[in-house]
């Protein structure tokens, strides 16, 4: 069953069985919801009965890039891949001005359970940052989870971002020469995000080939076998290394 929030937001998902309702999932809800509404409630979590459940292992992904590069297109891409793998998801891009070359965010929430959240993320899980200059220009870190991961596409090795992994896992890909050598965009504006669709299969381990395939083939509408030999390239290319120190406060 796929469901459609908007024009913009796609919301997919299946009528999968309830996951546990603990209490540590309601801590960790609730240490992602309490910077939304800071300065509206107390530092002390609300009654457990105050929040849909099953809403609380859910894993939210932030998605940088510029205009032009495919970064909605990259969130579409994972949000079907995932729908497929029986997870129920919501991608969706920042609101604004997307003129090629300027900064663009766009979101990925998935979950065993339905998602009823609807705002921007703040506090991800993970990130993907289609532009490597971005990690400069911007702070693409804000809000991010200690020992979260960054898959960056660039030619670099994960160890030459050693700020970053002062605290998180750090995985790169050279998305840009994959996507030039299977002739996706051009050499000064490769299109990267079937590519690096295929490091983030390989990296998280929560989608399989098969189904960034179909994702492909359902959503991109040229260039489908390009599109997947890069996925299926950067699949065995992705390189990561995992933090130094992590906090767990």
């Amino acid at each position: 069953m796929r469901r459609f929030a908007g024009d913009n937001t796609i919301t997919e998902g299946n009528a999968g069985s309830e996951g546990p309702r603990s209490d540590e999932r309601f801590r960790r809800f609730w240490d992602v919801l309490a910077p939304k509404l800071a300065g509206q409630v107390s530092s002390s979590p609300p009654a457990l009965s105050s929040f849909p459940l099953e809403d609380l292992h859910m894993r939210e992904l932030r998605i940088h890039g510029r205009g032009g590069q495919g970064s909605v297109i990259a969130s579409k891409l994972l949000a079907v891949a995932l729908f497929r793998e029986g997870e129920w998801v919501q991608s969706f891009p920042a609101f604004g001005v997307e003129r090629r070359g300027a900064p663009v965010t766009a979101f990925l929430r998935f979950d065993d359970d339905p998602i009823r959240l609807r705002f921007e993320i703040t506090a991800p899980d993970d990130l993907i940052v289609l532009d490597p200059t971005l990690i400069e220009a911007i702070d693409v870190t804000s809000g991010l989870k200690s020992g979260g991961t960054i898959l960056i596409n660039t030619e670099k090795a994960p160890e030459e971002y050693p700020k970053l992994l002062d605290r998180f896992r750090v995985a790169t890909i050279d998305a840009s020469g994959i996507a030039i050598r299977h002739g996706l965009g051009s050499k000064s504006q490769p299109i990267v995000n079937t590519a690096l669709v295929g490091a983030f299969a390989a990296e998280f381990g929560l989608i399989g080939l098969e189904s960034v395939k179909a994702a492909i083939y359902d959503e991109v509408p040229a260039k489908q076998e390009a599109n997947y030999a890069a996925a299926v390239e950067a699949f065995g290319a992705v390189r990561s290394a995992a933090p130094t120190e992590v906090s767990h406060v």
